[in-house]
């Protein structure tokens, strides 16, 4: 069995999900994603994607972990310090660290037990994406069915939907960025009802501003796959820069709607010029807030 580490939230968790099922098809071996558990007495809340293994059959599990928390640690700490120890280790415990975030991990031997990344590839998830969404969309079809009425309504129309990403990005605006309102104004449907989530509740009060009328997921009354499945749902979507946003995206490109991204993807950020590229995305100029 090969183990990768979950990290991140949705968003990048789905690209974990998508590694795992590269991983286990390059090894003929199974694979299992490591949720680390930080106290041994303190229970973890499960991974977002840990559902969507009741709608696979490609050899990928989420499980839990606690030990190997302190290994990487150590590795982290003395990789710059004491490098010779940081690969040490590594080689010890079989460790394969894929430290650019958008690569997919190269096949290697001895097979490594454990592999550690982001995996942000575009063209892997396009490659595989009829398993992905397949399984992906057996589960979003089940919360489908629990929805409100007045919003299962809304989202069986045509609609636009703008996904306005905040929350951590905050903490360092000028490395990530926020896409200002005009951004979104500037590129909106003329005519398509909107619908707006956020993981920001208090942005509808900026977004009334520009948008008189719109639906808003609050992100207090609703769970993040709830979130997922309206965006994936809609006509035409208007990204964040945004993991989440991205895959949500998948589904709407695959149903021949329209996609628009931003770019530059981040405000000051040095990564590839193929960054989450693949095909049914429209990439538009960036506005960003200044502050």
């Amino acid at each position: 069995m090969i183990r990768v580490i979950n990290q991140g939230g949705l968003g990048n968790q789905l690209f974990i999900w998508n590694a795992a099922h590269e991983i286990a098809s390059m090894y003929q071996d199974k694979v299992s994603i490591i949720q680390i558990r930080h106290s041994f007495f303190k229970p973890t809340l499960p991974p977002s994607i840990k559902i969507l293994e009741s709608y696979c059959d490609h050899n990928v599990i989420v499980k839990y972990g606690f030990w190997i928390n302190y290994v990487l640690k150590i590795i982290d700490k003395s990789y710059l310090t004491f490098p010779r120890l940081s690969f040490g280790l590594k080689k010890l415990f079989k460790i394969q660290d894929v430290r650019n975030h958008e690569a997919i991990p190269s096949l290697s031997y001895p097979k490594p037990k454990w592999i550690r990344g982001f995996f942000q590839d575009g063209e892997s998830v396009w490659k595989n994406r009829n398993i992905l969404t397949l399984e992906i969309g057996e589960f979003l079809n089940r919360i489908r069915t629990a929805l409100p009425e007045e919003l299962s309504m809304f989202i069986s129309a045509e609609y636009q939907a703008f996904h306005i990403r905040r929350g951590d990005y905050r903490i360092d605006e000028s490395k990530w960025g926020l896409l200002s309102l005009s951004y979104y104004n500037q590129n909106k449907h003329e005519s398509l009802p909107i619908l707006v989530s956020s993981d920001d509740s208090d942005i509808a009060k900026e977004v009334e501003k520009l948008f008189p009328k719109f639906t808003f997921l609050n992100p207090m009354q609703y769970s993040e796959w709830e979130t997922f499945l309206c965006l994936a749902s809609s006509r035409y979507l208007l990204m964040a820069n945004s993991t989440f946003s991205w895959w949500a995206s998948l589904f709407v490109s695959l149903r021949n709607g329209t996609v628009i991204a931003p770019r530059p993807w981040f405000y000051k950020m040095n990564i590839s010029s193929n960054y989450l590229v693949r095909p049914g995305i429209q990439f538009e100029k960036s506005l960003f807030e200044t502050r």
